[in-house]
């Protein structure tokens, strides 16, 4: 169930993730990357636009700044000496993007009238692109606002002919990322393609006629075949409504051949009065000559201004260059499909649903994946122009992983808790197991502190009474855990089972039946160390199966002594252990100090509390309860938590004269 619960959750986020898609909520994010990717592709993968045979023509600040040209729109006739001197400097053609849809001078004299002598200028030169508005209503009927009623008493018509539309549109963030390179205009016998002002002129300057290129649902073909300049074809790529998507090769300061509209006129005036041209005016010539000139505005404040994924303002002349060095360069943006991003998608999908140990080496799968995935993506566009979106994998795979994390996560802690559960129940089994009721004597009393590091515990005691003997056993089980709990519990119940048979018997007799009983069911790397101590109203027999030493507090002389027994191996190792056992006498007043390893190995990282300072903690401490042990070992540990199991039991003669010396 939980495995089917854990895939229902990513199927969830999946069917999420793919409804935003669906409804394009995702869009701004993929802009976001596309706009990083294409800035990376001009600094690693640049072109050299200043080498096209292209010179844009700009009616930027300085021509407005011109006298004469303080205003815009400009008078016609400014226009008509522009086509005039590049005609004169060699220039192959001419596109205009502004538009001249209506007249600006009422004067009937033709010879004065500065339309005419616009439309006479366009005549001469012959190869002038002039642009139309194209809208498209609610509906999808297109509208042609036709220039020809301008110039129709001076221009023929198919003269106009070479023309295009300069409609644009921009993405849902302003920016302009894309044109749409043609449309389809329906009519009422026929069907026929219009194309955007910047194909028609690139097209013209390769002899190609937009009739004769080829379309396609997704791309637009031309084969331009001439004997003595070569092939060229070219596959144009479009996609979704025909978009066709601009490769900007830097900033707009940065990137082609630029002169100012006024800087021409200027420069042609003085050939005209044989005023010599200055070295930058004759480059200015020889960038003309043979070239495609566009002539658009650029000043500041205008309308033709806006953003871009390179820059916050850009004319909309630019765009011109970016098609015409496409088509040229053979250099194009094509979009990929999504069956990739969906594949590494799914891919994220299956390392979000993979079983790990840690959530570190979960994670760490995803990053490097998806590092993969953002180096790969971006490494083909920036060299080969091939675009996928990344983002949105990314941040879909970002969001499983997480999901599947947080679901990790939840499952760990419910898991958990349900250990930790079963280990207070654990606990809870194991002190009932152990004594908490101490039997005492007329003549010894005992005080256990008892404390384990986690729930269960490895260490164990248990003090029953013989007569008027007390008994103590304790000690500590090799590891930690469930399975020293496990091991305690069998030491125990060994010990209780056989202590009937040797009451009237030594104590280190019981020890070799207990040690024979767990060494019979040994059980590999587990034993535990034990100490068993009989003590009566003048004496104490000690036998020790490899534990620490006890001590002995001599209340007369006000010293604490350690008393070393015969040291046996720990219980369960050799099943043929035999143990010995000291008698050492005490009389009123003496105490016998017992103690796990907990309290003389108590560590916070490379620091250990010392034996010394246990010692004296006793001596100063011997007649207090032995729970304040706690004391001591809260203020080594502080915030730290537990490092082992503590037992403490303090054996104290209450009754008895004073013994003689000891003896084995």
């Amino acid at each position: 169930m939980k495995s089917l619960s854990r895939y229902l959750v990513l199927i969830s986020i999946l069917l999420l993730f793919v409804s935003l898609i669906s409804f394009r909520a995702l869009e701004r994010l993929e802009l976001v990357g596309y706009d990083l990717a294409l800035n990376l592709r001009t600094h690693l993968n640049p072109i050299d636009t200043h080498e096209l045979p292209l010179v844009l023509i700009v009616i930027d600040d300085k021509t407005l700044a011109t006298k004469g040209f303080r205003s815009f729109p400009l008078p016609r006739k400014y226009y008509a000496f522009l086509l005039t001197a590049l005609k004169s400097w060699g220039a192959k053609q001419v596109a205009f993007d502004m538009l001249f849809s209506e007249p600006s001078d009422r004067d009937p004299d033709p010879n004065s009238n500065q339309d005419y002598q616009f439309a006479r200028a366009i005549s001469a030169f012959k190869d002038v692109l002039l642009p139309y508005s194209l809208t498209v209503d609610p509906r999808g009927y297109s509208r042609v606002v036709d220039i020809y009623t301008l110039f129709k008493n001076v221009l023929p018509r198919d003269r106009l002919l070479h023309t295009g539309y300069i409609t644009t549109t921009v993405d849902i963030d302003g920016k302009r990322r894309y044109l749409k390179l043609r449309h389809l205009k329906v009519g009422v016998f026929k069907k026929e393609y219009l194309y955007h002002l910047s194909l028609v002129n690139v097209l013209y300057f390769l002899d190609v006629r937009p009739s004769e290129v080829i379309n396609f649902p997704n791309r637009i073909r031309f084969v331009r075949i001439r004997p003595k300049q070569g092939t060229i074809a070219r596959d144009i790529p479009l996609y979704r409504d025909d978009r066709f998507y601009l490769d900007y090769p830097g900033p707009w300061e940065k990137v082609f051949n630029k002169v100012s509209f006024a800087s021409v006129l200027i420069a042609y005036g003085k050939q005209q009065r044989g005023i010599p041209l200055s070295e930058e005016e004759k480059r200015m010539v020889e960038l003309i000559k043979g070239s495609s000139c566009i002539v658009g505005l650029t000043a500041t404040g205008t309308q033709d201004l806006s953003p871009t994924p390179i820059e916050r303002t850009t004319p909309m002349i630019e765009t011109y260059g970016v098609v015409f060095a496409s088509v040229l360069k053979d250099r194009f943006i094509r979009r990929m499909p999504v069956v990739l991003p969906a594949l590494v998608f799914l891919l994220f999908g299956l390392v979000s649903i993979m079983r790990v140990r840690h959530l570190g080496i979960f994670w760490r799968n995803y990053l490097i994946l998806a590092l993969i995935w953002v180096g790969a993506a971006l490494g083909l566009f920036v060299w080969s122009g091939m675009w996928f979106d990344y983002l949105g994998p990314l941040l879909g795979g970002f969001c499983m992983v997480l999901a599947s994390s947080a679901y990790g996560y939840i499952d760990t802690v419910r898991e958990r808790e349900r250990v930790e559960q079963e280990m207070r129940v654990a606990s809870e089994i194991q002190r009932q197991m152990l004594p908490t009721d101490i039997p005492q004597s007329e003549t010894v009393k005992t005080e256990v502190f008892f404390s384990p590091a986690i729930f269960v515990a490895g260490d164990f005691y248990d003090v029953w009474l013989v007569k008027d003997r007390l008994r103590v056993l304790m000690g500590d089980v090799s590891g930690k855990g469930v399975s020293a709990a496990l091991y305690v519990a069998q030491v125990i119940t060994s010990e209780r089972v056989l202590r009937p048979r040797f009451n009237e018997r030594p104590v280190n007799e019981l020890m070799e039946e207990v040690n024979r009983f767990l060494a019979r069911y040994k059980i590999s790397g587990v034993y535990a160390t034990a100490c068993m101590i009989e003590a009566s109203r003048d004496k104490v027999v000690i036998s020790d199966a490899g534990h620490l030493s006890a001590w002995m507090w001599r209340a007369e002389a006000g010293t604490l002594e350690e008393i070393i027994a015969g040291k046996g191996a720990p219980l369960g190792v050799d099943r043929w252990t035999e143990y010995q056992a000291l008698d050492v006498a005490w009389s009123r007043g003496d105490s016998i100090i017992l103690f796990s390893d907990g309290v003389l190995e108590a560590r916070v990282g490379e620091r250990f509390i010392s034996e010394e300072r246990v010692k004296e903690w006793v001596i100063s401490n011997i007649n207090a309860p032995v729970c304040s042990i706690d004391k001591l070992m809260q203020s080594f540990y502080g915030d730290q938590p537990q490092s082992d199991d503590i037992t403490f039991v303090v054996i104290r003669n209450v009754g008895g004269e004073d013994g003689g010396s000891s003896s084995d």
